[in-house]
């Protein structure tokens, strides 16, 4: 059953695996909530495979698992869902790149500029 589980990983987000195993038992996502206290919020953000929504990708990690057993995906297969997870995140914003010298060195020289300006 994990080899199944994994192959059909290849080719379908995990989030649309978990969908399917859900549908397929006929359970509804509120039903989900009710039974696991995992909120339908983050249920419905797994499913789509956006974990924007916590705070921290272990966080996901840990509600993807319980979700996974309530399933029944056996630990095996939940090892490989976790595993092979790729969820889209919040855009990172970097504060410290190869080029932050550079970009603070040049606004400088245009706050000089801008002062310099001001003044004559």
């Amino acid at each position: 059953m994990a080899k199944r589980i994994f192959e059909t990983a290849k080719h379908m987000q995990i989030g649309g695996i978990l969908k399917e195993k859900r549908e397929g038992m006929g359970l509804t996502l509120d039903e989900i909530e009710r039974r696991t206290l995992i909120s339908k919020r983050y249920l419905t953000s797994i499913e789509n495979d956006d974990i924007s929504v916590f705070p921290k990708i272990s966080s996901a990690s840990q509600v993807i698992r319980g979700y996974a057993r309530f399933l029944g995906f056996e630990d095996s297969e939940i090892a490989n869902i976790i595993k092979n997870f790729n969820p889209r995140t919040r855009p990172s914003i970097i504060l410290f790149g190869p080029n932050t010298l550079i970009y603070i060195i040049l606004l400088l020289i245009l706050f000089v500029i801008a002062i310099i300006a001001i003044n004559l």
